[in-house]
């Protein structure tokens, strides 16, 4: 039971990790398109457009490596505790402490 509960951490990591992936896909697009619309190659000329969609894609560059690791952290720590759920049901929401009180 105990290897299942493991399982389901490395479950939930990767879902999430897909989301992520998801978000970063939409965001390089995002800025694909913009440039291409208003005909800028390289940097951003001045324009807020390009210059609002190249903050958000680097913003999520920046931080989310980061959330990333402290999202596998917790994983890891909830496994060495051996406490109940995975690492999302920690974080968001756990259906046992609900059963429990």
């Amino acid at each position: 039971m105990d290897k299942l509960n493991n399982l389901g951490v490395f479950v939930s990591f990767g879902f999430y990790l897909s989301i992520l992936a998801i978000m970063f896909l939409y965001l390089s697009l995002n800025v694909i398109a913009t440039r291409r619309s208003l005909k800028i190659t390289l940097g951003d000329s001045g324009n807020q457009m390009v210059l609002r969609a190249m903050r958000a894609h680097a913003n999520f560059c920046e931080y989310v490596p980061f959330a990333v690791i402290l999202i596998l952290a917790v994983s890891q720590l909830t496994m060495l505790l051996g406490l109940k759920g995975n690492t999302m049901s920690c974080l968001l929401y756990t259906s046992d402490a609900a059963d429990d009180s």
